[in-house]
């Protein structure tokens, strides 16, 4: 039968379920959604036996506090070697990316120390309604989540899973988590990105320039996308039909300031690209927080390919020891 495992305490600014998002929606005029740094997403999910799109919490911007309901397994994901969440089971200390027993009663306190977002994975299967094979919340469509109106996680909310096996302890393959972890190197402010779209209307200068340029991530940046200021760039088009977005795209507006869009992005627009973010990039622009500075690095699609080719490997390895003992 279903069972309450947790019951929300306190949240800072933002927490929500996420899983991989509405990924064969958009002709139907939904935004993707899904989890904004995949990498830490999947790596929660791994380190407690989950499949790796199974839904998870995702905390944004600041900490949360929530009370076990029973026992159950739990792993804060964060896949970064630099500020680093604090994990707190009644006040004693604990590590991420690690499975964490917490017993019936027991109150759980995450603190971000300046990480901008990480996954709280819970070992089996969150019951939560699904609209078109996903269970994100987009505010702007006031659908899904928890309230099934579009809003996220709140005090008094109570999380319940579906009919599981009892948990089992697991263990962690640290040399593999380490290798992830660093060779992810989501603090890294290099963006690679592959030009693509309307590429052709910026001129070689301009192409230069863009890459060339240091440019901060804007306060009015969020999961739609993430606005920089900086150095502008023009394109010669002065008006084009609109289009299908994907993933990462880099739109140009009219001041010239590039926008990346990204997972609750809307689903068409009308403004030049100037190419795509992949791979890795995604992840590390998931931990984007106003303020920061990025610049561009040129790459192109068979790398963004393997980079996530690699990474989904080392996390069906860290995902396969640990379903090997919770079956």
């Amino acid at each position: 039968m279903v069972r309450p495992v947790l019951q929300i305490k306190q949240v800072d600014f933002n927490a929500q379920l996420v899983d991989q998002g509405r990924q064969f929606a958009q002709h139907l005029g939904y935004c993707q959604s899904g989890a904004m740094d995949w990498v830490s997403f999947k790596l929660a999910n791994a380190l407690v036996g989950n499949p790796l799109e199974a839904s998870a919490i995702e905390v944004s911007f600041g900490g949360i506090i929530f009370e076990a309901q029973s026992k159950m397994v739990i792993a804060i994901g964060y896949a970064s070697e630099q500020t680093i969440p604090q994990v707190l089971i009644d006040n004693q200390t604990h590590q991420i990316n690690q499975p964490l027993v917490v017993n019936q009663s027991q109150i759980i306190k995450i603190l971000p120390n300046g990480a901008c977002r990480f996954y709280v994975a819970i070992q089996g299967s969150i019951e939560v309604p699904e609209v078109h094979g996903s269970c994100c919340d987009v505010a702007k469509e006031t659908l899904g989540g928890l309230h099934q109106d579009g809003s996220g996680l709140k005090s008094r909310d109570i999380i319940k899973l579906k009919p599981s096996p009892p948990n089992k302890s697991l263990t962690v393959d640290n040399c593999m988590l380490n290798s992830l972890v660093a060779w992810s190197n989501l603090t890294n402010k290099a963006i690679p990105v592959h030009f693509c779209y309307q590429h052709q209307s910026f001129s070689r200068g301009q192409k230069a320039l863009f890459l060339s340029s240091e440019y901060e991530v804007s306060p009015q940046s969020g999961k739609q996308g993430i606005r920089l200021s900086g150095q502008n760039i023009r394109s010669n088009l002065t008006n084009m039909l609109s289009e299908g977005i994907c993933n990462g795209a880099i739109q140009i507006a009219g001041d010239g300031l590039p926008m990346i869009l990204l997972a609750d992005r809307q689903t068409i627009g009308g403004y030049p690209k100037i190419g795509a973010v992949g791979g890795l990039g995604l992840a590390r622009l998931g931990q984007a927080k106003p303020g920061d500075k990025i610049v561009f690095e040129l790459s192109d699609n068979e790398i963004f390919r393997q980079q996530r080719l690699l990474a989904e490997n080392m996390l069906l390895n860290i995902q396969s020891v640990n379903r090997t003992i919770h079956q």
